[in-house]
């Protein structure tokens, strides 16, 4: 396998288990949200309801936000990472343009 094909494979395997991990993150985020929303609306007493729904969605915003940055901070570094071994490992400096600048399928950069 060559120096290249080595840190392809380790910039995207750390990509998938970012993405792995994103997503039960927010799996149990969406389920504790899930949980507080129901025990919210068993509460009786209107204002203490209103309190507990508020407190909910903020607890699952918070989780979520949280979530976000570290699959954002994961596939960074796993990028940053391939940048510097194609440069000083496997001496590449000329990237095709996909892997110089990280897209998703909207062409958003993906950093």
């Amino acid at each position: 396998m060559s120096c290249v094909q080595g840190a392809v494979l380790d910039r995207e395997t750390a990509i998938i288990e970012s993405w792995a991990e994103f997503n039960t993150s927010i799996t149990a985020t969406l389920t504790l949200r899930k949980d507080a929303l129901v025990e919210s609306w068993k509460i009786t007493n209107v204002k203490e309801r209103a309190t507990a729904l508020k407190n909910s969605w903020k607890n699952w915003k918070d989780a979520s936000k949280k979530a976000h940055v570290a699959l954002k901070t994961d596939r960074k570094a796993a990028w940053a990472e391939f940048k510097q071994t194609m440069k000083t490992e496997c001496r590449e400096t000329r990237l095709p343009k996909e892997d110089a600048e990280p897209k998703d399928a909207s062409g958003a950069i993906t950093l």
